[in-house]
């Protein structure tokens, strides 16, 4: 794709030749037949927005009951959800400030302002979303989450909706993207290295202790509990759930009936008895969920998550849960962390030659010839310097729009539980950092040799590994 053309001189009405001619005369005499079409051209306009389907608890959208809700905040909401859909927003939110509203949007994992609407139209595109999601509209002191299907474009979608109440008596909205279309869920499509899929296959093959995801809000903790999960072997385990699978692939997984009186011990014991192997468990939440846990931690193999910024803190907060440093050694297989960092544009990435020196200093793999970075527009012309009119102007890529950036690709780390680990969880010394560095002396898969890796194969570039270091 040309990233480059000739730069052409602009004719004097070359701008006028861009507005429509009703615009630029006044009325004209056929005014009139147009005036006629604007129900139609409203009714196509609409037919291009986002669709809305049953909330994601089942919870049904009276538009009946609501009409005057709907009415005021159906299309706008529409509108709203639509813009932030094409502009490829994971997660957008609405905050009240006074007579208006501020809108974030946030792509790749940055964040964009989204400009201010009138408060009256925020409110009523909150209260509508809610509505869809099957929320309730009238209470506003409390905080609320649920979802709701969309589909724009023939592309199905789960907008997360979570409202909460702020300080001045207002209520924000958030709504996370989830495409069902593009849905990484494999372990080849998550990036899992080879490394760790073998990892993951030999301990699940023990049959018994637990296997954790783990991560801060946002950054794909459940999608890597579901890869852990997905990298198992289903022809040779047996692989039940007693989670919410959260819309995604459950072909492998068994769903085991938990309506009934049984406690945590009780439905493993019956498992057991039906020779399963493998158990998808919901989110560490709180200590008595995880105290539960690791006292049947020898009955099966669990696969779980637990929010924290990395394995080690994780690690940390189960010891402080459970408080039994030995349970948790012992009961732990592997902790695996993902961290997001943004690839290449694949449609305009800038190849290079990195020095031996770089090559060295970076510690990048000696047979490393060409390296990638995003592609920089040129600079503006100094005011002192003539404009050439043969010089070759800067087209933005038609892909990712000049950012050189597009989409996400994560890195992970992964912390094994070795009897030298143990030894360091159960002294008094025993802290975060501490078990970060024994996981580098164990020579065990870092962040930062996944960024290496990442570099090196040309998803990402060194500037933005250094920038993504940096947010710590």
């Amino acid at each position: 794709m040309a990233l480059f053309r000739k730069k052409k001189k602009r004719d004097d009405d070359d701008d006028e030749d861009d507005i429509p001619r009703n615009k630029r005369r006044g009325r004209d005499d056929d005014d009139d037949d147009d005036d006629d079409n604007d129900k139609d051209d409203e009714d196509k306009k609409n037919a291009d927005l986002v669709m809305f389907g049953g909330s994601t608890n089942g919870v049904e959208a009276n538009l009946s009951k609501n009409a005057r809700l709907a009415e005021a905040g159906l299309v706008p909401a529409k509108h709203f959800v639509t813009d932030a859909i094409t502009r490829r927003a994971e997660r957008f939110r609405i905050d009240p400030k006074g007579k208006v509203s501020s809108v974030r949007m946030y792509i790749d994992g940055l964040r964009y302002d989204g400009g201010r609407m009138p408060g009256r139209e925020s409110l009523a595109i909150i209260q509508m979303l809610k509505l869809l999601a099957g929320l309730d509209i009238k209470e506003k002191k409390i905080k609320q989450s649920g979802g709701v299907f969309a589909e724009f474009e023939k592309v199905k979608y789960i907008l997360s909706v979570e409202s909460a109440p702020t300080k001045s008596g207002a209520e924000s909205i958030s709504i996370r993207v989830t495409d069902l279309t593009n849905r990484p869920e494999k372990p080849e499509e998550l990036g899992f290295p080879e490394t760790i899929q073998e990892v993951i296959q030999g301990y699940s093959g023990g049959r018994k202790g637990v296997l954790i995801a783990c991560g801060p809000p946002g950054s794909g903790t459940t999608s890597t509990r579901f890869g852990i999960l997905r990298t198992i072997d289903a022809f040779i385990y047996s692989v039940f759930s007693i989670a919410n699978t959260e819309h995604r692939d459950t072909t492998i997984i068994t769903p085991y009936d938990t309506s009934n009186d049984d406690d945590f011990e009780m439905s493993v014991a019956k498992l057991k008895r039906i020779e399963a192997d493998v158990l998808l468990l919901d989110p560490l939440t709180d200590a008595q969920v995880a105290k539960n846990l690791f006292q049947q931690h020898n009955q099966l193999c669990y696969v779980t998550e637990i929010t924290d910024a990395d394995s080690a803190a994780g690690i940390m907060k189960l010891i402080e849960w459970v408080e039994d440093p030995k349970m948790v050694g012992e009961g732990i297989d592997a902790i695996l962390s993902q961290k997001l960092i943004r690839a290449l544009c694949d449609k305009c990435k800038d190849a290079f030659r990195p020095s031996p020196k770089l090559i060295d200093k970076v510690g990048l793999p000696l047979e490393t010839r060409v390296l990638y970075r995003a592609l920089k527009p040129p600079t503006e012309f100094d005011d002192e310097e003539e404009e050439d009119d043969d010089e070759e102007e800067y087209v933005p890529c038609e892909k990712c729009h000049g950012v050189g950036f597009y989409g996400r690709t994560a890195m992970y780390e992964m912390i094994e539980m070795t009897d030298s680990m143990k030894e360091l969880i159960l002294s008094d010394s025993v802290d975060a950092n501490a078990i970060r560095k024994q996981a580098r002396k164990e020579g065990m898969v870092t962040f930062a040799k996944e960024a290496i890796r990442l570099v090196a194969e040309g998803k990402t570039s060194l500037e933005e590994v250094q920038k993504t270091f940096r947010k710590k």
